[in-house]
């Protein structure tokens, strides 16, 4: 990134009341929950409908729907309505799933399970080693 691009990324963020590591500068806020005013939810006009008693009616609807779900299970002994209601209530069983296959062990797995295994003097020189081998690669890749 050119010093002119971080320096516009960082007003940016400064002007939506952000610092530079994108926390809210003091007296900024985020933006208030919900739906934004104005906007349509067709779950929340149904829910509504559903707690209404309908004129002429003794119960909401929401009684009658779970009225009917049960004349459904139990006096017509719909079996996908008895297992709706099961699944409700206790929740859906739980399936288990079986891995096959194989594990590829690649050479940094090893390196840490070397690591993992060694002794804490063993481990030193073997991270030392590897600085060593870091190092010699560099001045050799700068020659």
């Amino acid at each position: 990134m050119t010093q002119n691009a971080f320096k516009s990324e960082k007003k940016g963020m400064r002007e939506m009341g952000r610092d530079e590591k994108g926390r809210y500068l003091k007296g900024h806020r985020m933006p208030g929950p919900g739906r934004p005013p104005g906007s349509v939810s067709i779950t929340s006009k149904i829910k509504q409908m559903l707690e209404e008693v309908p004129p002429g009616e003794k119960m909401t609807r929401l009684e009658a729907i779970a009225i009917r779900i049960f004349i459904m299970a139990i006096n017509e002994g719909n079996e996908q309505i008895i297992k709706l209601i099961w699944n409700y209530v206790d929740g859906m069983p739980k399936e288990s799933i079986e891995m096959k296959g194989e594990i590829e062990y690649r050479e940094e797995d090893k390196i840490i399970d070397l690591l993992k295994n060694a002794d804490k003097e063993t481990r030193k020189k073997i991270i030392g080693g590897f600085i060593e081998a870091l190092e010699k690669g560099r001045r050799e890749d700068s020659l």
